[in-house]
């Protein structure tokens, strides 16, 4: 059958002008009908596929050029065996199509976070911001109000990473790529429940891993390889900047790059371009916030992205 399902694959894939771009309706092993074309990242393509025996659909992410598939695989096994939780996307299996792994991760209809931050040309505000696409600057009860559902969606969003990230953590797991691209969601478009899920667990040690010997590799979507650990400069963590990097990086990168995230959602913009010195500036972008900073939620940013306090504190623990 292993035979069958990867000959039908081969000729399907041998019928299109670019292996790795199957069209709408196609069918891969006997099992996956391509849905959608969803976007193409730094080292492959992104499907939704239905699953035809389960009847669900399912994301498919194809990887290619892989040097060291072993190794990748090997990583992806850590997203796996997370199992499951509400505020952690599910990664089911990788399957091997046509010599390169594919991961098939649970579907996501809302799409990244960054998504909903960041607007299409014709509209002033990203989804994350919708209330405020109708509210005029001089109807003050109405933009207060809006502010206020926007907020807690930003605080719903922030709660339930933290959730998935605390989750991974007491399975000795860090993330190392948190990142609005990393952050996804899905929404009851009656009820508007809005649910927040990480995905990609294990896949910034698989990127590393792909590099190889190598000591600087960077990918198309912003994840860079450097001495053996990935990173998305504008959201790395000093730990993982320093010169003095520790072999394995603790939870503390992930908190630092979460810190990061809220603040993109709360300033509707990402004005750093170094994520490992951002904290520098946090009261300063507390205060020409888009969406006001609950005091709060400003003491608990400001004592997670000063860099001299966090510096400190990573020495202290």
């Amino acid at each position: 059958m292993e035979n069958d399902e990867k000959s039908t694959v081969n000729e399907s894939a041998s019928s299109q002008s670019n292996a790795s771009e199957w069209e709408k309706g196609c069918t891969l092993l006997d099992l996956y009908t391509i849905e959608s074309y969803v976007n193409i990242g730094g080292m492959g393509h992104v499907y939704c596929v239905r699953h035809r025996d389960w009847k669900v659909q399912m994301a498919m992410k194809m990887y290619r050029d892989i040097k060291h598939k072993e190794a990748f695989e090997s990583e992806c096994e850590h997203w796996i065996k997370l199992g499951l939780h509400p505020n952690i996307v599910s990664c089911y299996y990788v399957r091997d199509i046509n010599g390169n792994p594919a991961i098939f991760a649970e579907w996501m209809e809302g799409g990244s976070l960054r998504d909903w931050i960041y607007h299409d040309p014709d509209k002033k505000y990203g989804r994350l911001y919708e209330e405020l696409e109708d509210v005029t600057d001089d109807d003050e009860v109405a933009k207060k109000e809006a502010m206020q559902h926007i907020l807690e969606r930003i605080l719903t969003i922030c709660i339930q990473t933290v959730r998935g990230l605390h989750y991974a953590h007491e399975q000795g797991l860090v993330h190392q790529d948190v990142k609005p691209e990393n952050l996804l969601l899905t929404a009851d478009g009656k009820a508007k429940v809005l649910t927040a899920k990480i995905a990609d667990f294990g896949i910034a040690d698989a990127k590393a891993k792909i590099a190889g010997d190598n000591d600087t590799n960077m990918f198309g979507s912003g994840t860079i390889i450097v001495k053996g650990h990935a990173c998305t400069p504008q959201y790395c963590s000093p730990e993982q900047k320093s010169p003095e990097r520790p072999f394995v990086l603790t939870r503390r990168t992930d908190i630092w790059s979460w810190a990061l995230t809220a603040l993109e959602m709360f300033l509707g913009d990402r004005p750093w371009t170094d994520g490992s010195v951002a904290g520098r500036f946090c009261d300063a972008y507390c205060k020409a916030s888009m969406i006001p900073v609950p005091e709060a939620m400003e003491t608990l940013l400001s004592r997670e992205q000063q860099l001299d306090q966090y510096g400190s504190v990573m020495m202290e623990r």
